[in-house]
């Protein structure tokens, strides 16, 4: 029986992903994996299976659109670019107080 067997990490290392990663793709029975040994036993990865896993994850250019981390959204607004003048004017429009004398943009602690 000829079989190459990779460890959790060989197969991260393949991914170029890391390690507990892998751990949740076999615990959410995404990625095929032998355990051998006694009680949990030690994580293997099939090649064959890992390529297989590969190829299911493929999709087409056209149907992936860009996701926008919901962190870079404005009132569901994208930014685009950070300008320093727009991020100035937006500063006085929302009342916050940059124009300190001493340069700083809250006042120092006493």
């Amino acid at each position: 029986m000829q079989m190459q067997l990779l460890t959790v990490r060989d197969a991260a290392a393949i991914l170029k992903v890391s390690c507990s990663l892998v751990y949740q793709l076999v615990a959410a029975g995404k990625l095929p994996c032998y355990r051998i040994g006694t009680g949990r036993g030690a994580i293997r990865i099939r090649s064959d299976d890992l390529e297989t896993y590969v190829a299911a994850c493929r999709t087409d250019p056209a149907d992936v659109s860009p996701t926008i981390p919901k962190t870079s959204r404005v009132q569901g607004r994208a930014f685009t670019h950070l300008d320093g003048e727009r991020l100035l004017a937006a500063w006085h429009r929302k009342g916050v107080d940059v124009d300190r004398p001493n340069g700083r943009s809250v006042p120092p602690s006493e």
